[in-house]
């Protein structure tokens, strides 16, 4: 018994301290994360936030956010809570360029 509750508290905290990042990113804003990872977070204050819409453009602001540095975009994570909007995380990695064959 003792076992079971000790489990479900850490599984609570576990969810309760992942939820809670995403309120230290102010909505809207790019975060870095450190070696060329990013985070943003989307919410709608005038209604239900669309996952769709929330997602192409945090898609495109990533896209653009890591053009500007001549890196592309590689997605790594993508969550959305009720609470605290949709969040997008990313990494800015060296474009591959291919040779064109003539």
């Amino acid at each position: 018994m003792i076992r079971s509750i000790a489990m479900y508290a850490a599984v609570l905290a576990i969810f309760i301290s992942t939820s809670s990042a995403a309120q230290h990113i102010e909505p809207g804003e790019i975060v870095s994360l450190g070696n060329h990872v990013y985070k943003i977070r989307l919410v709608n204050e005038n209604g239900p936030l669309k996952v769709d819409v929330a997602d192409n453009r945090a898609m495109r602001r990533a896209a653009e956010f890591c053009a500007r540095g001549n890196r592309s975009m590689v997605v790594k994570d993508k969550t959305f809570d009720m609470g605290y909007g949709y969040t997008l995380t990313w990494e800015c990695a060296r474009q591959q360029y291919v040779p064109v064959s003539k």
